[in-house]
């Protein structure tokens, strides 16, 4: 690994801790942030919306349907981070006591300067039943996008394109 690299990742695992902060056993990620929601409501059958993740904290935006509060009251993004590239670990908690769903989204990735630096197309967390989570580490190969200034300066996540759909 080039020293650009490992000078690249240990800037971002500080900037991230500095961010985060330690927090004793509750762990890190988005357990100990804040969340705020807005959403809008219309007639249909899937979920829409979108979730952001920066130094810990969750905002989540829904719009489109009825039922859109509920994919991204279950969608969550738990870690952002450059490891060889983007990595956004995204959770699906199915709240539901009997449907079992699938869920759909994808992944932006933008640095601090706010400039969008990737999407992701076609996550999918199929088939999690009632009362089960299930994760998907979605990930930007290395060097596939020009993620310097995420790598040196961190950067956030953001679940766009949500959809909820019952098997």
């Amino acid at each position: 690994m080039q020293s650009r690299h490992v000078r690249a990742i240990a800037v971002f695992g500080i900037a991230v801790f500095a961010l985060t902060g330690a927090r004793g056993s509750s762990g890190g990620g988005c357990s100990g942030g804040s969340s705020s929601s807005s959403s809008s409501s219309s007639s249909g059958g899937s979920d829409s919306g979108s979730t952001t993740t920066t130094g810990g904290s969750t905002t989540t935006g829904t719009g489109g349907t009825s039922s859109s509060k509920g994919a991204a009251r279950d969608l969550k993004i738990e870690s952002c981070e450059y490891d060889n590239g983007l990595v956004a670990r995204v959770r699906a908690t199915n709240r539901s006591s009997a449907s079992t769903y699938t869920y759909r989204f994808e992944v932006e990735f933008t640095d601090t300067d706010g400039k969008s630096v990737a999407t992701t197309e076609g996550g999918v967390i199929r088939s999690v039943p009632a009362g089960s989570s299930e994760v998907l580490n979605v990930k930007v190969i290395e060097g596939s996008v020009d993620d310097s200034a995420f790598a040196a300066r961190g950067g956030t996540c953001k679940l766009t394109d949500l959809s909820r759909t019952a098997e």
